[in-house]
């Protein structure tokens, strides 16, 4: 029943598109083309660390996602969004992201899509921007290991 209510709509919507754009939406165009309207994609994703934040207090769960980079990447903020977009729809659950950038030097990917209807960001984190110091005295020893992804400071 809905696809078929959605076939009668876009054939008789047609026909007011331009009107509605200009006079609801305030659109002003030399020159509109036709996309094609089948979105089906099949994705998959396999994040590189992905955590359920527990709290005493349940309101403040939430899903945390990290990934690590080595390069970067100027597909970084629709992946991330991608990545949210699916997490969110399938827990229900803010999720906090965070890139670690690995590679040399300090990162200079962007970390924000900014349109009108939309802000999003995550955060970005270059391991080089760290002192070794902040894991080389760890009693852990995987603590104690990030040490020579950071910076050496001379």
């Amino acid at each position: 029943m809905t696809n078929e209510y959605d076939k009668v709509i876009k054939e008789n919507l047609e026909a007011v598109f331009l009107p509605l754009a200009k006079k609801l939406l305030n659109i002003e165009s030399d020159l509109m083309i036709e996309i094609p309207d089948d979105l089906q994609t099949t994705i998959e994703r396999f994040p590189d660390l992905l955590k359920k934040v527990k709290h005493y207090d349940s309101s403040k769960d939430f899903i945390l996602h990290i990934e690590f980079q080595t390069a970067d990447d100027p597909e970084m903020p629709a992946r991330m969004l991608e990545y949210k977009a699916i997490l969110y729809r399938k827990y229900k659950l803010r999720v906090v992201q965070q890139v670690f950038f690995i590679g040399k030097g300090r990162s200079g990917m962007k970390n924000s899509i900014n349109f009108p209807n939309i802000q999003f960001s995550f955060g970005l984190l270059s391991f080089q921007e760290i002192s070794y110091r902040k894991f080389i005295d760890s009693e852990s020893p995987e603590e104690a290991l990030l040490a020579i992804l950071a910076d050496f400071e001379d």
